[in-house]
């Protein structure tokens, strides 16, 4: 009988656990970002996020994902070939790739297959769609030529279903959402605040106020704001994404 080292079954252990919970989200718009991670709530424990291929690659390979959705432009790493990097990598090999783009052309979605894509939707795509493509045990496969015929009127009421996850699409259901989930300001927040410092001058920043919100009571938000006393102005910091930036 072969003998495992403590250390090593705790590593294996570990990365066990991370596979079945983690998932990454890569896209360099943070709406984009967001409107996936509401979707994949429920698939997922933790959710990671990155707005380039550098930033990918580096918590891919640190923190192994069951599954990462991703964008082909993206800076520093274009999208098809951090594809590639993960699938030549034993230790992301066998995270599911899922491929979200605006490229449908053949060539792009056999460059998307060559570069080891399990999946690749159009944008925009319905959740039910991205829910399927990261189900475990699905054989690789591309969007078929049906879905790439999108006429406008479809990609309009993809989109509107698409927006459904985080907006109610009738005004009853917004007045029933209110009620249900109240949203406010508040200087003593369900999260405490942390302490943060000013990206401009590295100096502290003070805490203002937070604002509480989100899709349901089931998917709460919480934003903290602060300004910079030496006048850089003031910033907001999204407890679930865990990132700072300037306020509008």
């Amino acid at each position: 009988m072969v003998r495992v080292d403590a250390r090593v079954r705790q590593w294996l252990e570990t990365m066990t656990v991370t596979l079945a919970s983690l998932a990454l989200i890569v896209d360099p718009d943070a709406e984009t970002r967001d409107r996936y991670g509401v979707i994949l709530t429920a698939e997922a424990s933790e959710i990671e996020y990155a707005e380039d291929g550098r930033d990918a690659l580096a918590k891919a390979i640190g923190r192994p994902p069951r599954f990462m959705i991703t964008e082909t432009h993206l800076r520093f790493i274009h999208g098809y070939t951090l594809c590639a990097l993960l699938r030549a990598d034993p230790i992301t090999a066998n995270v599911r790739i899922v491929v979200i783009t605006g490229d449908t052309s053949p060539d792009d979605i056999e460059r998307a297959r060559s570069s080891g894509a399990d999946s690749v939707l159009r944008k925009p795509c319905q959740p039910e769609a991205l829910l399927q493509a990261i189900a475990p045990g699905r054989d690789r496969s591309l969007i078929s030529e049906k879905h790439l015929r999108v006429t406008p009127a479809e990609a309009a009421s993809r989109q509107a279903t698409f927006d459904a996850a985080i907006e109610p699409p009738t005004e009853q259901s917004s007045r029933s959402m209110v009620r249900a989930h109240r949203r406010y300001d508040t200087n003593t927040p369900p999260i405490a605040p942390p302490p943060l410092r000013c990206p401009c001058c590295d100096r502290p920043l003070q805490y203002l106020r937070s604002h509480i919100g989100g899709v349901s009571a089931r998917l709460p938000e919480q934003w903290d704001y602060y300004t910079c006393r030496s006048a850089c102005g003031a910033f907001q910091y999204r407890q679930r994404t865990r990132r700072l930036r300037r306020a509008q």
